[in-house]
């Protein structure tokens, strides 16, 4: 049975952030280094997150991070979403649906957040569509997670969802994140 804990940054105790460096490290730790709390591998952190627990074991973990954008100079107040993660041992069983629908909720709940908002490769747009994003196509700025100068993006896949407003209600034009993507 996996239960689903809906924690704000500040409610992660150390003992759930070491299960998630443990979770993060086994999926990424050879590529990116130590994962961080604060610096995941260069991308921004989170407010609030959703762990998936087995037992008394994290084995998945998605994220998001209340942030204001500017859509064609215009002001949007977004849940961006990232470090989503399931456990190889655990995947295939719907956890990471789950993870992102908990999400998707306190999203709107507690952040009160115009849109959910990702960015992600070309071969997960169909698992993300499933989960009731849809695909925007536009240009993004942001900060590179790296070397925090500013890059241009376009034709990466950007997925946008419901938050206080419907995902068709997203404004048209160039995304500027004000930062580093999630």
């Amino acid at each position: 049975m996996i239960d689903y804990l809906i924690i704000t940054d500040e409610q992660l105790t150390n003992e759930l952030e070491n299960q998630l460096r443990q979770l993060f490290n086994s999926e990424y730790q050879a590529d990116y280094g130590e994962w961080t709390r604060k610096n995941p591998y260069g991308y921004a952190s989170f407010d609030l997150r959703v762990l998936a627990i087995s037992g008394n074991r994290v084995v998945g973990h998605a994220g998001c991070q209340k942030r204001q954008i500017l859509v064609n100079g215009m002001p949007v107040t977004i849940a961006g979403t990232g470090g989503i993660l399931v456990d190889k041992a655990y995947r295939n069983q719907g956890i990471a649906r789950q993870l992102l629908h908990h999400l998707q909720k306190a999203n709107t709940r507690q952040l009160g957040t115009s849109f959910g908002y990702l960015g992600c490769r070309e071969a997960v747009v169909p698992f993300y569509e499933a989960c009731g994003y849809v695909r925007i196509d536009t240009e993004e700025h942001s900060l590179n997670r790296l070397t925090r100068q500013p890059e241009v993006s376009k034709g990466t896949p950007i997925m946008i969802c419901d938050g206080l407003q419907p995902a068709s209600e997203f404004p048209n034009g160039i995304i500027n994140l004000q930062g580093v993507p999630w």
